[in-house]
């Protein structure tokens, strides 16, 4: 039975379930400067996508996005996730931006997050010009106080080698330092659209491997470059493209079956009923289902499906903050929570 005729038989259309609004919000992070493992935190901040890749050593975070247009029942604000990211960071911490494309949704929250926070490379599909006012005001305020790296892509891009500045580094026991995380944008502006343009990302820590997609469609799949250092399309964490969307080809059959994730991650509020129902249903076949029991929301042109399962799959619209913690070997674990 397909992954929707389940839902189907198993659940009710309805709107997603109201949450309690806390008095105060849980947007506290645990310091810990080098963990000793790849920790990915995807935030929820409602309709749009906002996620930090930890890295084991070296005191670094590599963003990619961070924006929302609102619309949905976590609905972290800037603020927020701007206090979350206190609690990871230190006077030393180096920190990398990426922005899949220029859609407000991925990008309006930075300049508070960052805000005094020194970033030291600034990634971005299109021209800075292609950004909003506020934006492009705070990239020249991080020129001027940081010397922040501006990297933009006027055309089709992707990596033969691994990016430096989008890794992570470890002591190499000789004074200096070796590559512990490698990254690799697979293709970025594989179209004149701004969706089909997303820069995607892919990280490689030993034998576990990553995927942020932005916004990207069909046209952006077709294009998709496999640098030799990473061998293969297939990824253990997957963060579905376009929020869970299934427009212009985005979460295609095709994708899911090059990629064969064991979790599945949707960031998304409840605008356009993301995750959609059918964009759920290409990954069913290929992630675990191991994960305690929880309660995700998809939707479809009659509204709401509600379903509690124990399938590796999460959306931070239904489950909250989520944490993945990668080893080298290429184990996983995962939390959330709200």
């Amino acid at each position: 039975m397909s992954a929707i005729l389940l839902l189907n038989a198993c659940s009710t259309l309805q709107e997603p379930p109201v949450r309690p609004v806390a008095s105060v919000k849980d947007v506290t992070a645990t310091n810990t400067i080098d963990p000793g493992k790849l920790i990915i935190h995807t935030l929820p901040i409602g309709a749009g996508n906002c996620q930090i890749a930890q890295c084991p050593s070296g005191n670094k975070l590599i963003f990619m996005d961070c924006g929302s247009g609102g619309a949905g029942s976590q609905n972290w604000t800037a603020d927020d996730a701007r206090t979350y990211v206190r609690g990871l960071v230190n006077t030393a911490t180096e920190i990398a931006v990426t922005v899949s494309h220029p859609h407000v949704d991925h990008y309006r929250y930075l300049p508070t997050v960052l805000d005094n926070l020194p970033v030291r490379n600034l990634y971005l599909s299109r021209q800075l010009s292609s950004y909003n006012a506020e934006f492009q005001h705070w990239a020249a305020q991080q020129q001027v106080n940081t010397g922040m790296a501006i990297t933009t892509y006027p055309g089709f891009y992707h990596s033969t080698n691994p990016e430096a500045y989008l890794g992570c580094f470890a002591p190499n026991g000789h004074g200096g330092w070796q590559s512990e995380v490698q990254s690799y944008i697979l293709a970025v502006n594989a179209g004149t659209g701004a969706n089909e343009g997303s820069m995607v990302l892919a990280m490689r820590y030993g034998s576990f491997r990553t995927l942020f997609t932005g916004d990207m469609t069909d046209v952006t799949e077709y294009r998709v470059q496999v640098p030799a250092g990473l061998g293969t399309l297939q990824t253990k964490v997957l963060t579905s493209p376009h929020h869970g969307s299934e427009s212009h080809g985005s979460n295609s059959a095709s994708w899911a079956a090059a990629t064969r994730p064991e979790l599945v991650l949707f960031s998304a509020g409840t605008r356009f009923h993301h995750p959609r129902c059918t964009a759920v249903d290409v990954y069913w076949g290929y992630v675990g289902n191991d994960s305690p029991g929880h309660t995700f929301h998809c939707g479809n042109t009659s509204g709401w499906v509600n379903e509690t399962n124990t399938r590796n799959i999460l959306t931070t619209d239904s489950n909250g903050l989520i944490r993945v913690q990668a080893s080298q070997d290429g184990t996983f674990n995962f939390n959330w929570g709200p």
